[in-house]
């Protein structure tokens, strides 16, 4: 099954500025992995951000999964 973290890439981006005004690089900005691989996900905030939470939006669905919050 491939997952696409596009969408969760911009789900993140949309999070932070939305609640901080922060501006966020992403690298990669999109992703797609087979079950079971690993990969690091990258983000650049412009300034210190005291927690982030990360989604998954759903293919087919467009429904939105909470995956994470640190």
């Amino acid at each position: 099954m491939r997952r696409h973290w596009g969408a969760l890439l911009g789900l993140l981006c949309i999070q932070v500025c939305w609640v901080r005004g922060m501006m966020v690089e992403q690298s990669p900005s999109t992703l797609s992995l087979q079950e079971g691989d690993s990969s690091t996900l990258k983000c650049n905030f412009s300034e210190p951000a005291r927690s982030v939470q990360w989604f998954r939006q759903n293919p087919g669905s467009g429904g939105i999964t909470g995956l994470f919050y640190i």
